[in-house]
């Protein structure tokens, strides 16, 4: 390196030579003031001359820069020591970067290869605190757009919150963590859809000065790896999406969302799969809740937690509201023998009642609609009930073909057959022998055949009986009757 211990740069002491990476050396070097500095040699003109615009500049030469000495770590170490950050810690980061960059945006310039890298977390005085570095890809805007700096700031709030870095095309999350700082969420998912024009127009949205609205992308593959249920995933799509998409003008037909839909039907058929599928789909605000989500010790502790869930649902609304085992959360009243319970399906009767109008979709799955209590099942609260039967044949030879997509498979395999062979198997039954056909294949090192998933199958038989699926029709009929009377369902 140029420099060794105890040489003099100007005004600046060597210290210890810190990196060099073949045209940049680092060196950490001290003022004449007794204060600790990093004096980077190489330092080309752009950075020079950008290098003022940093609140770490300290000085520069004819080929260095000096800044302030950050004591602490840069970002990508600190989320390899510690995987993500919390919701409170990576706003108020992204904050502190955002600052950094309307300086560089308003003078005319671009940082352009913003990452984990070149960010350095300061630890020196408590709270701490992330400044921008790496100002050698500092660019003119004219070559690179300050739309470009945003997204950066969105891929590093998604590392900082899921611990991971994003991929294109982004997958957006399928609900958040009751911790999670929805408008963050939000505008982390429109500055990864180039959104913001500029860091000051992403920080006012971050600081609600901007509204944000919902930014829907959807993730995963949503429908797409739903196979049959195509009547189900038409009606969500037609009457709950689409309505979303173009919310101003529904309402100018006076429609709103449906309120809610039961699925209800033998277990293993994929009633809460459609569900999950659905809000990558819809790709907005979503909660999964389960019966022990909701259960409290206290006192009117579970009418509280109902409460409060719809609200912060219609507070963050669109929202899609999944409620798995629904017969376990409101039972029938005449069967409860509880005062606390009965009062719970009251709380879940108030809060259902036309919360499509307020941007709420409930989506329900249940094995046994005859437990729920009917209250619930009226129009204005469940909307739709529909039936989840076991697959059919064609349904059948779509769950194989999607199960075997992207595995090693011979071209022996016939779907046709399976599917013919595998009459009353459910969904969790087909998607059970692909996966030992796969572990099969695997130790022997071969591809899938035909012939190993027919070993598979003389031994794997239908987990449900004829005689069960049978009771599970007989439910289907007499609720059935309820769905005919509803040819309007769907709108107020």
């Amino acid at each position: 390196m140029k420099f060794q211990k105890n040489d003099n740069v100007d005004e600046f002491k060597v210290l210890l030579p810190l990196k060099n990476n073949g045209t940049i050396e680092t060196y950490r070097v001290r003022g004449n003031d007794g204060l600790l500095y990093a004096l980077k040699y190489g330092a080309n003109a752009q950075e020079r001359k950008a290098s003022r615009l940093s609140g770490l500049y300290a000085g520069s030469g004819c080929d260095y820069v000096v800044y302030r000495y950050v004591s602490g770590e840069s970002l990508q170490d600190r989320l390899k020591r510690r995987v993500k950050c919390e919701p409170y810690e990576a706003r108020r980061f992204a904050m502190d970067i955002l600052a950094q960059l309307k300086v560089f945006h308003d003078a005319g310039y671009t940082h352009s290869a913003l990452s984990a890298d070149n960010i350095m977390i300061d630890l020196a005085n408590g709270q701490p605190k992330a400044w921008v570095i790496g100002l050698s890809s500092v660019i003119e805007s004219t070559f690179s757009s300050p739309t470009t700096d945003a997204k950066s700031v969105g891929a590093l709030i998604y590392h900082m919150v899921f611990g991971e870095s994003v991929e294109e095309p982004v997958r957006v999350r399928a609900g958040a963590s009751a911790d999670s700082d929805i408008l963050l969420l939000n505008v982390m998912y429109k500055a990864l859809a180039s959104g913001f024009s500029s860091a000051k127009e992403m920080s006012d949205a971050l600081e609600g000065r901007e509204d944000v609205g919902k930014v829907r992308m959807i993730s995963g593959d949503g429908f797409a790896a739903v196979a049959g249920m195509d009547d189900i995933k038409k009606r969500l799509q037609e009457d709950v999406i689409d309505v979303l998409e173009d919310i101003d003008g529904a309402k100018a037909y006076g429609l709103n969302i449906p309120n809610g839909m039961l699925l209800y039907g033998p277990p293993g058929c994929g009633k809460t799969f459609i569900a999950e599928k659905f809000s990558e789909q819809a790709g907005y605000n979503y909660r999964y809740v389960k019966s022990s989500d909701l259960a409290s010790t206290y006192l009117h502790g579970s009418q509280e937690k109902i409460a409060a869930l719809f609200e912060e649902a219609r507070r963050e609304a669109p929202t899609i509201l999944c409620f798995d085992e629904f017969d376990a959360l409101v039972p029938k009243r005449d069967d409860v023998h509880n005062a606390g319970h009965s009062a719970e399906v009251n709380e879940f009767l108030s809060q259902m009642n036309n919360c499509g109008s307020d941007g709420v979709f409930v989506i329900a799955t249940t094995n046994r609609p005859d437990k729920i209590d009917q209250a619930i099942l009226r129009t204005g609260r469940i909307d739709y009930m529909v039936y989840v039967p076991v697959p059919d044949k064609e349904t059948r030879e779509a769950m194989f073909e999607l199960a075997l997509k992207g595995r090693p498979v011979a071209t022996d395999v016939d779907y046709r057959k399976l599917s013919l062979r595998t009459e009353g198997y459910l969904t969790s039954d087909i998607a059970a022998v692909v996966n030992d056909a796969a572990r099969i294949a695997f130790r022997k090192k071969v591809k899938i055949t035909m012939g190993i998933i027919s070993e598979v199958l003389s031994l794997r038989k239908p987990s449900m009986t004829k005689e069960t699926i049978k009771e599970y029709e007989s439910l289907r009929l007499m609720f059935e009757g309820v769905q005919i009377e509803r040819s309007r369902i769907g709108f107020k």
